[in-house]
Parts: C-alpha cells; sequence; structure tokens
C-alpha cells in the first residue's frame, strides 16, 4: 500500500535541503560532504507527481554520432556544457554510463510502492572526467553557488540526469566495474551518492529523505551493480558509517529514518546505523 502522496509529502515535509540557485535561475539538489549549502525554495512546477512509470532508455539525439548522448546544458545546471558524451563504462572521458541508469531504474521500482511521489524514469547517469568537473566547478563558483566542501553529484530539477563527480564514479566503478569491496567508508560513499541521487531523479526533493531510502536501497543497489553478498553487505554498512560520521546532526539526517516508520521501505538487508 503506498505511504504517502506528493501532495502530502510536499504538506508534511517543508524544508527543502541543499538546493543550488545559478544564474540560470534552476534549482539542483546536490549532495555534499559538508554544510554550508546555500538554499531556496523550489518553484511550484517541481512538486513531486505521482509515480508513472516512463522505462524509455536516455534519448540520443540526431545530432550526436552514433554511441553517444547529448546531456543538455539544463541538465548539468551551468552554461555552456551542452555535450554529446560517449555511453560506456569505466571510460576515462566524461561519459554516460549504461549500467548506473538501469540499477537506478530498479531502485526507483522497488522504492515507488511505497511512496506515491516517486516518479519512475530512466535516468542518464553521467560520469565527469576531473577536466569537465573542474570547469563545472568554476563555472558554479562564478555563479555565486556555494556547495561546502565537496561536492559529490546532483540533479537538477529536469530530473533526467544523474551527475556524478570524478572521484565519486571511481570509487563506485571500482565495486560495479573491477569487482573491488571499498575498504574504507569514504570510499563507500559513492554508493550512497548514486542512490541518494537517484531518489532526487525520482522527484524526491528533502535530503533527510533521499539519504534515508538510500541507506536502506544501499545492499540492493551493490547487488544490482554486480558486487557478491558479502561486498554488497559491506558496501552497505560503510556507507551507513560514512553517513553517520559526515550527516548526522545535519538536514541529511532525518530523525524519522528508523525501522517501522513511515519512511521504512521495508526492504531486505537494510542497515539502519
Amino acid at each position: 500500500m503506498a505511504r504517502k502522496t506528493g501532495a502530502t509529502q510536499q504538506k508534511s515535509r517543508i524544508i527543502v535541503g541543499a538546493t543550488l540557485a545559478v544564474a540560470t535561475a534552476s534549482v539542483i539538489v546536490a549532495t555534499t560532504l559538508a554544510t554550508g549549502t546555500s538554499h531556496s525554495t523550489p518553484p511550484a512546477a517541481l512538486v513531486a507527481a505521482p509515480a508513472v512509470e516512463t522505462n524509455t532508455p536516455p534519448v540520443v539525439e540526431p545530432s550526436c554520432p552514433a554511441g553517444e548522448t547529448s546531456v543538455a546544458a539544463e541538465h548539468v545546471g551551468v552554461d555552456g556544457m551542452q555535450n554529446c558524451l560517449p555511453t560506456g563504462s569505466g571510460l576515462t572521458e566524461s561519459h554516460v554510463d549504461p549500467l548506473y541508469s538501469e540499477v537506478a531504474l530498479e531502485l526507483l521500482r522497488t522504492s515507488a510502492p511505497l511512496d506515491e511521489s516517486i516518479d519512475i524514469r530512466t535516468p542518464t547517469v553521467v560520469c565527469w572526467n576531473l577536466q569537465d568537473w573542474k570547469q563545472i566547478i568554476e563555472k558554479f563558483r562564478a555563479d555565486g553557488v556555494n556547495f561546502g566542501s565537496s561536492l559529490l553529484g546532483w540533479v537538477t530539477p529536469t530530473k533526467g540526469v544523474i551527475n556524478l563527480s570524478t572521484h565519486t564514479c571511481k570509487r563506485l566503478d571500482a565495486l560495479a566495474h573491477d569487482g573491488a569491496t571499498p575498504e574504507s567508508t569514504v570510499a563507500a560513499s559513492a554508493l550512497g551518492t548514486f542512490v541518494h541521487e537517484t531518489m532526487h531523479s525520482g522527484s524526491i526533493r528533502d535530503e533527510g529523505i533521499a539519504d534515508c531510502y538510500a541507506k536502506q536501497l544501499a545492499y540492493q543497489a551493490a547487488a544490482l551493480l554486480g558486487a557478491t553478498d558479502d561486498a554488497a553487505r559491506m558496501t552497505a554498512d560503510l556507507s551507513a558509517e560514512y553517513a553517520h560520521e559526515e550527516r548526522a546532526g545535519t538536514e541529511y539526517d532525518d530523525p524519522n529514518c528508523v525501522a517501522g516508520s513511515e519512511l521504512d521501505l521495508n526492504v531486505d538487508n537494510t542497515i539502519w546505523s
């Protein structure tokens, strides 16, 4: 049974965290390492709609060569970042990873039945290389955007693209494409970031709810990415530990994120603390 509608969620949860206003007057929902993120209230047009599955692959525009995906500047959140990016896994240049898009869709399908505000869609997941990443950061700063000490990933109001930082993707690639098990909470944080931003792409705007859902879906995400049972459990555990260490008492830390609460998705292998 669905727990709540988008309208109910917006009425009961009025805190909108980690929104970044850019020169184009768009709003970005982002994951950062520290507090100090600027806030602005999203326009009414961003209110989450009831869950509707739009299971379509990332759009390849005619202007892009075969094997590349168009990512518009509005999906990135800064002017001048229109790109035709190669589609593949573990590439050195900025690229779209189709595996991450598929996993994101499955995670939205898992959570949507219990939260009607979630919009099921196939997001395009972009991994930015260091050169492009620095350019994006410089544009954010030039626009006066304050995202704390480190920006890990973000989703703009279009919600069609999940943008992941260079280091986030490298750590996620190690798990998904190299079969490596994270050995630290920082390494495991890439998984939490990916799932957190997936929740934002599904219209969850509240940082605390997005992080709570990400914590519960971490094991499933790791397993879908190809991790063994032991590796998935260890990664989920380290990711939860990272969230506790870095985000306790912040807007990412919802006090209702406990077993049996309204935020409990009731999925297997959840590590609550």
